[in-house]
């Protein structure tokens, strides 16, 4: 399933990191394990952003197990769906509702 994940850098775990040579290693690591569909940087506050598809359970345990380690905090992970398949997927979900049963 598809995340849009957003995590924040605290600034005391990124200086450090500054100071033992950036980032790159652990991002480049992150991007190879996880190949995020995009990946975006907002610099205002050390965050990333990336929408990627967990296949299973365990790699999204994996990717929150890694970034809490590394960065001694938790990312919001929010489930998204291309919008090109939300009318098959809405149409789905609507018959399921039509025919559950009604209350008052």
């Amino acid at each position: 399933m598809r995340y849009l994940v957003r995590g924040v850098v605290p600034a005391d775990v990124g200086n450090k990191l500054d100071a033992s040579g950036g980032p790159g290693k652990l991002l480049g690591y992150m991007m190879s394990r996880f190949k995020p569909e995009c990946a975006y940087s907002n610099y205002e506050r050390r965050e990333i952003i990336l929408v990627v598809d967990f296949e299973t359970p365990a790699k999204q345990a994996e990717f929150m197990l890694l970034w809490s380690r590394w960065f001694g905090n938790y990312t919001e992970m929010t489930s998204v769906h291309p919008m090109s398949e939300t009318p098959k997927v809405a149409e789905e979900a609507i018959g399921h509702v039509n025919r559950a049963p009604q209350w008052p």
